[in-house]
This record gives C-alpha cells, sequence and structure tokens, in this order.
C-alpha cells in the first residue's frame, strides 16, 4: 500500500488515534505564536488538526492546506469551511504564491530530502517556516523489541535532524504493543520501510508476547 493510500484509508478514525500528531501541532503553534501572518499555508494537512488550530489562532489568516490524500482533504474540508483546500503533492506544490507563514507537522519524513528546500521557496520576504517531523531515533522502544527477538524492525527510516532544528523528546505510553501499533495504523504511520522484508503473523505474535505492558513509544521531533 503506497503512503498515501494510507493515509486514505486512516482518514476516518485518524482524529481519534492522533494523539503524537495532537502533541506536535500544539507545541508548533506556540512556537509560532508570536507571528502575524495574513497568509497561511499548511503542507500535508490531513484531516485538519493543524489547520484547525491556526484558523484558531490566526482567524484573520487566509489559510490554504495541502494534502495528497483525497479522503483526508475531505474530512478536514467538512470541518474547516472557509479555508481553501488542494489536493498535491507536498514534495511538488503547485504555487507560484508565497506565504507569509508555511507550516507542516509529522510530514517532512516521508518526503524526499530536497522537499525542505521547496517548502522554504515558498516562504514570503519577511515569512516565517515552522515545521515539525520524527527524525532518526524515533520509536527506539519497538526497535529493541525487535532486535531482541532477532528481527528486522519494518519501520519507516526516519531522517536525521537538519541543522538549527531542536530536538524534543514526546514519549507516550500505550496499555500493550498491540494497541501501539493499531494507534500507528489508525493515522496511516504504520507504513513499512519497503526495502525490509514483512514480518510474518507468527513473528508478529512472537513480539506481541514479548512486549512489556504497559508498552512506550518515544519521538524524537526535530521542530525548526
Amino acid at each position: 500500500m503506497s503512503i498515501v493510500s494510507a493515509f486514505d484509508h486512516a482518514a476516518q478514525g485518524y482524529d481519534a488515534a492522533a494523539d503524537i500528531q495532537r502533541i506536535v501541532t500544539e507545541e508548533l503553534i506556540a512556537r509560532a505564536a508570536h507571528l502575524q501572518p495574513r497568509s497561511i499555508l499548511d503542507i500535508g494537512c490531513g484531516t485538519g488538526l493543524l489547520t484547525a488550530l491556526a484558523r484558531k489562532h490566526w482567524p484573520d489568516g487566509a489559510i490554504t492546506a495541502v494534502d495528497a490524500a483525497p479522503a483526508m482533504l475531505a474530512t478536514a474540508r467538512a470541518k474547516l469551511p472557509g479555508v481553501r483546500f488542494i489536493e498535491a503533492d507536498a514534495a511538488r506544490l503547485p504555487f507560484s504564491e508565497k506565504f507569509d507563514l508555511v507550516l507542516s507537522s509529522m510530514v517532512l519524513h516521508w518526503l524526499p530530502a530536497e522537499a525542505l528546500t521547496h517548502w522554504q521557496s515558498l516562504v514570503a520576504p519577511g515569512g516565517a517556516l515552522r515545521i515539525a517531523f520524527p527524525v532518526e531515533g524515533s520509536l527506539g522502544e519497538w526497535r529493541a523489541l525487535c532486535q531482541s527477538q532477532g528481527l528486522e524492525d519494518r519501520l519507516w527510516k526516519f531522517p536525521q535532524a537538519v541543522p538549527n532544528a531542536e530536538i524534543r523528546r514526546h514519549t507516550l505510553v500505550y496499555p500493550s504493543a498491540r494497541e501501539f501499533l493499531l494507534a500507528m495504523k489508525h493515522t496511516g504511520a504504520a507504513s513499512a520501510d519497503p526495502a525490509r522484508p514483512a514480518l510474518t503473523p507468527r513473528q508478529m505474535r512472537a513480539l506481541l508476547r514479548a512486549a512489556p505492558k504497559p508498552f512506550a513509544a518515544t519521538f524524537l521531533i526535530a521542530y525548526l
């Protein structure tokens, strides 16, 4: 399943499971709270978690929100009338205009490295880019569990932190590893690294038996 398809399938249950996404969007808005943008771009808006916070904080700002997953956009559009929603690839955005504030939460790690330079080109003179994304070292608990059983973790390969980013550690605790995996699935974030072999049902059962309860999941988030 492609990344876009995974997020499309997750659209209906996304908000209920989006615990880390909600934490990161709130932190991201807090870091931009002193700004006074007239035009705002939310890249990879999903169901509109960050978009909604941006509209609440800057009610007079003109907001454009972009996502590649049609079902995610439909969910966001239904919740947020008055926002301009556009279906587009976050790595190749179709804008000639520039924006006072470019926002993105939990998106950049899915994209090619050159996406960040593209996003920076969309910032108006005197404007700002505020983004957050997980980096190398995230979900170390799951990786360690897999290694303890002699298995590949199959997680998406998180990028290294970019220069000038501040790294924050956010740890969520789930009743079990199964609940952690379900949360990843329900937010579309369970896409595996296609270069690594898939875990068999037998291997997955062994992992779940070996996992501690409760199960912690730590995200290292780069804020730029």
